[in-house]
């Protein structure tokens, strides 16, 4: 539009990045991206959608590691820097290659992910405000070569209602396996936030007992047509505020939850706490 400060929700447009692609020999990247949105008398149509494939070699996550111990390094040298009390205890106990090798396992490694998608699909046909009109997401994908979700779903928007009536379809593939590799991550950067940080670190200690309370409920809400680690989940909604999971409602959703997660959550029987 000539003036910028006019443009809104009933403005149409339909921006489209039809291939935006990096290669180089240590990275691939290759995206695509439109957003549109379009009037026709009382209607609205409108879409969403972005698809980004990229896989990263060790040379990647070499150049990462290369960039860490350079902003460390830097940071030693920074007097700046030695004005975080934090900071300059941390230099005074430990000398900047320590410092790296404290780090280092926080590093996120992303070749062993091999090719990693993120992608979605929605779009919307109803009345230009909004208030009512059909939903769809025809595509959902988050993944990596090892795991990922993926999903599709549709729904419907009634003028007075607080929320569209859903029908979303969501799966997730070798599951235990990608909850396992996040705790385990999670534990590594926990380890390193603890020369930082103790007391704050305490917040971020993994637990075992909760990592297979999570993967028990999700085991125990998935259908059990899936296989013993990948899970499948139809969430339906009707609007108002009855909702189920895999025809479970919420209530039986929720006691699932407590059973699993929210005892795991709770001390050990004859546990006390770590000497200070």
């Amino acid at each position: 539009p000539g003036d910028f400060k006019t443009f809104g929700k009933d403005t149409p447009f339909d921006i489209a990045v039809n291939a935006f692609k990096v290669s180089n020999d240590a990275y691939t990247v290759d995206a695509t991206f439109r957003a549109a949105n379009s009037l026709s008398g009382a209607d609205r149509s409108a879409n969403l959608a972005f698809k980004a494939v990229s896989t990263y070699n060790e040379k990647y996550d070499a150049y990462i590691r290369k960039i860490v111990r350079n902003i460390i390094n830097e940071a030693y040298k920074n007097p700046d820097a030695q004005q975080n009390p934090v900071f300059k205890q941390f230099t005074e106990r430990y000398t900047a290659e320590q410092a790296y090798s404290i780090v280092y396992p926080a590093i996120p490694n992303f070749a062993p992910l091999g090719k990693m998608v993120q992608s979605a699909n929605a779009s919307y046909q109803g009345a230009s405000d909004m208030a009512s009109g059909d939903i769809t997401l025809s595509e959902l994908e988050f993944s990596a070569a090892p795991y990922g979700i993926t999903g599709n779903g549709t729904g419907k928007m009634t003028k007075g209602q607080m929320f569209p009536a859903m029908n979303v379809n969501l799966a997730c593939s070798n599951c235990l396996r990608m909850i396992d590799d996040i705790a385990a991550y999670a534990d590594r950067v926990h380890k390193a936030a603890v020369y930082f940080d103790p007391k704050g670190a305490a917040s971020m200690a993994a637990n075992p007992r909760l990592v297979e309370g999570i993967k028990n409920f999700l085991a125990a809400l998935a259908d059990s047509a899936g296989d013993a680690s990948s899970f499948r989940y139809a969430i339906v909604s009707d609007g108002a505020m009855g909702v189920t999971i895999n025809g479970k409602p919420m209530d039986q959703v929720m006691a699932l939850y407590a059973q699993h997660v929210g005892n795991a959550m709770q001390p050990a029987s004859g546990s006390s706490l770590p000497p200070q």
